[in-house]
């Protein structure tokens, strides 16, 4: 069996968008999805418990708020054997269960890293960002030796994870990352391409060069300031 988990905090604007591409999945066989409402104040937990007649479905509350804690409540509540991870903004490919679960019938591989890109945004920042996302994820593992496990489009083996002993509830940025450094030291993580999944660009609407700096603001924080508390902007 396989899981999927979709942490989700306020986002009835577009959570029905995510689960439909979950729907029109063509993989064959059984999956549940974990819907983990992070404290949402909206109708986000409503509307995801509306595709229980559609999906083999969970909607968990997790009191915590932030990234880390949603996560972690999602993939400890999981049943599959292979967890699966996107976010409530995120809309998959119709390929996409069963193209980020083949490389992990490769001999070591614990994990497999997916890349995002976004369409929503000027015809000149999608293609800078579509270029840079990927990019920078090879980057990433080039400066610190293992790959970035991308929290919306990701396949990671149950047994793997748990040996990490799950992700950090205290980091509300990076949780992915520092995943992967976890698993990196079980087996090893594949990083692919060639499945992107399509995020939300709303981070960019005050201006791409603006939305780029919440993201490099709490990598610097965690790799050169060493913090063990992580905060992402919120754009809600």
């Amino acid at each position: 069996m396989l899981s999927i988990v979709i942490p989700a905090y306020n986002e009835a604007s577009g959570i029905s968008k995510t689960l439909d591409s979950i729907l029109a999945q063509q993989y064959a066989e059984k999956f549940e999805v974990i819907v983990v409402d992070n404290n949402s104040t909206d109708t986000t937990a409503a509307i995801a418990k509306s595709y229980a007649d559609r999906l083999d479905l969970k909607v968990l509350h997790e009191p915590q708020a932030g990234r880390g804690a949603a996560r972690a409540a999602g993939f400890a509540a999981a049943n599959g054997s292979i967890i699966c991870s996107t976010d409530a903004d995120t809309i998959v490919p119709s390929d996409w269960l069963i193209k980020i679960t083949e490389p992990l019938s490769g001999p070591g591989i614990v994990a497999v890293a997916g890349t995002s890109k976004i369409s929503e945004g000027t015809p000149l920042q999608n293609a800078i960002f579509n270029w840079l996302q990927p990019t920078l994820g090879h980057l990433f593992e080039l400066l610190h030796g293992y790959i970035w496990l991308t929290g919306c489009n990701a396949a990671v083996r149950k047994d793997a994870y748990i040996k990490t002993g799950g992700f950090n509830r205290d980091l509300n940025a990076l949780e992915d990352a520092d995943m992967g450094r976890c698993l990196s030291n079980i087996g090893r993580i594949r990083h692919i391409t060639y499945v992107p999944v399509t995020s939300s660009a709303r981070r960019f609407k005050g201006g791409f060069v603006k939305g780029l700096l919440h993201y490099v603001k709490p990598y610097l924080h965690m790799y050169l300031l060493k913090k063990d508390r992580i905060h992402l902007h919120d754009v809600r």
